[in-house]
């Protein structure tokens, strides 16, 4: 996403509509954590002195986190699923029986 249409949505979190800052936090709230224009931008509207841009602010943030948490979470299941399915092929017997006289 540019640095123009990231300017532009946070100006949005300055209007005086309710619903138009809440749309713009939710589509802020879709733009990848990684990208380099959305930290500065947000931070800028986090110290703005109106109190209903803050808290607009502060929902993106709050809808970036958690879009990036449900990405992080599939990931870490998926890894845990792999482990598992490895686990399962491990044969405990055969590993007691092959192995054990290294350990002596």
């Amino acid at each position: 996403m540019s640095d123009n249409r990231l300017v532009k949505l946070g100006s949005l979190l300055e209007s005086k509509n309710r619903t138009i800052r809440n749309e713009a936090a939710s589509v802020i709230g879709q733009i990848p954590f990684t990208n380099v224009h959305l930290l500065p931008t947000l931070r800028k509207f986090l110290h703005n002195n109106l109190w209903d841009t803050r808290v607009s602010a502060s929902d993106a943030l709050a809808k970036v986190l958690q879009a990036m948490s449900v990405a992080t979470t599939t990931k870490e299941q998926k890894f845990d699923i792999e482990c598992g399915q490895k686990l399962q092929n491990i044969n405990v017997k055969q590993i007691i029986e092959h192995y054990r006289p290294l350990l002596w």
